[in-house]
């Protein structure tokens, strides 16, 4: 989203006349992935001796197309446009994150022996009915000892008060209450004797309904995907607990009304330590080949097939109502196909290996391992236009994109053919590709020739080997739009001394329509008063002349903005007739010199819409400023120094 690329002549407009009522707005339609408002839960793991102690904190890396300004626990930062920021945030608690304009939120468990990722939703995009994906109850430990159990959990946060949430388990249901912000946290019950059997995994049969939406995060604090034995080796001196190829799962869970019925998955990539297809059944390793690709039914009779590039891997299955089922070893990017609709889930895989160092059985063993992970597979029809990937440091990473290969063409990462990054699979004769490589630590973006085109892209690492490891995975985004139609209401009205914005999904809208967020995009010398279902704006300081544009989004994608602004007599360099600004608008730069001074000297600042300085420097004794803005994002900045107070419009 760019928030001046629709509406620009009428921003322009404004800027250039000081024209101020308005009735003039403009109507889209756009992908709904970021968010202003977010609640954060997550699933604790479980550290077993010799790995990172689970922290107080996780990291939470905050992405924003338009740029934002997150609050969060009294405190705030600036998420640039196009770019990332990381923070701390809580990992027993949950935490609220607020934005001026939309952004994304991925938190990571980082410790070694555990980590995982989760793809936050917003608020707007939070449901009443969810059916997670978890995994078996799982042990380990030294046959000589009571093994360790690890069990499924979910986290649920409310996000008003007096919500009711229930659980429905093949024993019985339970619930509870909450308020806004407070977390139920469900750690399901050890079932003994049954560890590692398919009885004991609720994924389907699990149900989670809310009188009011609610966030879901769903995992296991700590598994093998798919069997591993308690012990490797599993006798002599050397005897270990198998917790390096256990992990915890962990990601934030879709509610029911974003299933679908069409989904592309692509192979996950490992670092090249780990070499798989190994017959480890002798000692109780399972097939380590492959993903496992899981389905949740919603109604019966949901058939579900596949396509690949291999013509012998095909599925055929019929699900009825609560049931999942998975395929065990999916290696190739693949098509999946339902006739009704379904929830989609990918789990990397487990990997452990024993590597004799001696002929000597009694000879110090060394087992190569690595973890598990747990990654949301969004329906086409929730693919999305744009992602900012931020890979850590401490993993080999990876990124894998599917798409249309009419669009291949048109889709960029950092801004060079995907191509030309990623190595190409075609998906049999189908009409989809996938892309998969390894990507450097740091921030990364894919990007559009084409606004019409869609993708899915999932982003996740490891460290394998010998050594206590660690993976995380997750989507880089979901267009959460819903189908339901109808068009957002937007109001705006100047009075005297200050407009006042009404907001609304109008009576003849369906009533699964609602709003998902109203934010301005830009707002030059406000002071906002937020109201039920409306703002006023006004001056920050008598004189001082106000500019802005704001934007309400349906929660269907569709959006109206609106432009405004009040009159000012001070502050505005436009109305001073001794300060020169041009060119106004620019693609490049602006030349700034005022009549009847002869040098311009001090600190001058460039402020972006949203209030963050994207430039400064200083003049001495210049007797004209030249102000470079090439390299600055489309929208409208203020330049502030010494004797100069102006607009300027970068095209």
């Amino acid at each position: 989203m760019r928030p001046f690329a629709l509406g620009f002549s009428v921003l322009l407009f404004l800027i250039c006349t000081g024209a101020g009522n308005a009735q003039v707005d403009t109507l889209g339609r756009m992908v709904l992935q970021e968010g202003l408002r977010y609640r954060i839960t997550t699933i604790r793991p479980r550290i077993a001796p010799g790995e990172t102690p689970f922290a107080s904190t996780q990291r939470c890396i905050l992405t924003s197309e338009s740029g934002s300004r997150v609050t969060f626990n009294g405190t705030s930062v600036i998420v640039p446009t196009g770019g990332s920021v990381e923070i701390s945030i809580s990992s027993t608690e949950p935490v609220e994150l607020r934005g001026t304009q939309p952004f994304g939120v991925l938190t990571m468990q980082d410790g070694f022996g555990h980590g995982e990722a989760a793809r936050h939703l917003p608020s707007y995009a939070w449901g009443t009915s969810y059916r997670p994906f978890l995994w078996w109850q799982d042990e380990y430990g030294l046959a000589s000892e009571t093994p360790t159990v690890t069990t499924s959990a979910i986290s649920v946060v409310a996000d008003v008060d007096d919500t009711r949430v229930t659980l429905t388990l093949p024993s019985g249901t339970r619930d509870t209450t909450l308020n806004a912000g407070e977390q139920w946290y469900v750690q399901f019950e050890h079932e003994s004797g049954r560890s590692r059997n398919d009885s004991t995994d609720y994924t389907g049969r699990c149900l989670v309904e809310s009188t009011h939406s609610v966030t879901v995060v769903s995992g296991h604090e700590k598994t093998a995907v798919l069997r591993h034995p308690n012990n490797m080796p599993k006798s002599g001196n050397y005897e270990r607990a198998a917790t390096r190829s256990r992990g915890n799962l962990h990601d934030a869970m879709l509610p029911t009304t974003y299933a679908g019925k069409t989904f592309v998955t692509s192979p996950i990539l490992y670092t090249p330590t780990r070499l798989r297809g190994r017959d480890l059944s002798l000692i109780d390793v399972e097939d380590d080949r492959g993903d496992v690709v899981r389905f949740i039914a919603l109604e019966d009779s949901t058939a579900i097939t596949s396509l690949s590039s291999s013509p012998t891997s095909g599925v055929n299955i019929t699900l009825n109502a609560g049931e999942s089922w998975y395929a065990p070893r999916v290696e190739l990017a693949t098509l999946w196909f339902a006739t009704k609709p379904v929830l989609c889930a990918q789990y990397g895989k487990s990997y452990a290996y024993i590597t004799w160092q001696s002929t000597q059985p009694l000879d110090d063993p060394s087992t190569d391992a690595g973890m598990p992970q747990l990654q949301t597979v969004p329906p086409i029809e929730h693919w999305v236009d744009h992602a900012i990937v931020v890979a850590p440091s401490e993993t080999a990473s990876f990124l894998s994109l599917v798409c249309s290969a009419q669009h291949e063409s048109s889709i960029l990462v950092d801004g060079r053919p995907i191509a030309s990054m990623l190595r190409k699979r075609r998906i049999g004769d189908s009409f989809m590709v996938s892309f998969e490589g390894p990507i450097l630590p740091g921030e990364h973006r894919i990007t559009p020739l084409n606004p019409n085109v869609r993708f899915a892209a999932w982003s996740y690492g490891s460290v394998d080997g010998l050594s206590v490891g660690n993976i995380y995975g997750a989507v880089t985004g979901m267009n959460m739009a819903v189908e339901c139609d109808g068009e957002p209401t937007l109001r705006v009205v100047r009075q005297s001394d200050s407009v006042v914005i009404t907001y609304g999904i109008p009576d003849t809208a369906q009533p699964c329509l609602a709003t998902a967020m109203t934010y301005f995009e830009q707002c030059d010398g406000c002071a906002i008063e937020e109201r039920p279902q409306g703002f006023v704006v006004r001056r920050t300081q008598p004189n001082v002349r106000v500019i802005g544009v704001v934007r309400t989004v349906a929660t269907n994608g569709m959006y109206r903005r609106g432009a405004f602004s009040l009159d000012g007599t001070l502050g505005v360099a436009e109305t001073n007739a001794d300060l020169h600004v041009g060119p106004n608008p620019t693609s490049d730069y602006v030349i700034i010199k005022r009549s009847g001074v002869a040098s311009l000297t001090g600190t001058y600042r460039v402020w972006s819409h949203i209030g963050q300085c994207v430039r400064e420097f200083r003049a001495t004794d210049a007797s004209t400023l030249r102000v470079d803005l090439s390299d600055l994002a489309p929208g409208v900045y203020r330049i502030d120094g010494d004797s100069v107070h102006t607009i300027v419009v970068k095209q």
